[in-house]
């Protein structure tokens, strides 16, 4: 549903679901996309979600991260902690997040 949200607004969205790790940091490697925006269910997603963000930092370091969903709600110090550039849990947040993860970022003074 959110990615339809999210359709309807003018972004491009590829839902990616039912693949494991590697195949996701694959595709995201190959992926020229600037923003990644991961959805987690609950605090049990945290570890893999761990996993996740240090593989995507590896795997592509320029590419900003917003985490959504109910881990956010459930969580949200605990994600914290991973260092996404972003976090929402309803999809204004997100949609709202989204276009500021597209702003250039300021450059240090």
């Amino acid at each position: 549903m959110a990615a339809d949200l999210f359709r309807r607004e003018g972004w491009e969205v590829e839902l990616l679901v039912g693949l494991g790790h590697d195949e996701l940091i694959a595709r995201f490697a190959a992926s020229p996309a600037p923003v990644l925006g991961l959805s987690a269910s609950g605090a049990r997603s945290l570890v893999a979600l761990a996993k996740l963000l240090l593989a995507i930092r590896i795997a592509c370091p320029r590419a900003r991260v917003m985490v959504c969903g109910q881990i956010v709600t459930d969580a949200a110090d605990l994600v914290a902690h991973l260092h996404p550039e972003a976090m929402a849990n309803d999809v204004p947040s997100a949609l709202a997040g989204m276009q500021a993860l597209l702003e250039p970022a300021p450059r240090p003074s």
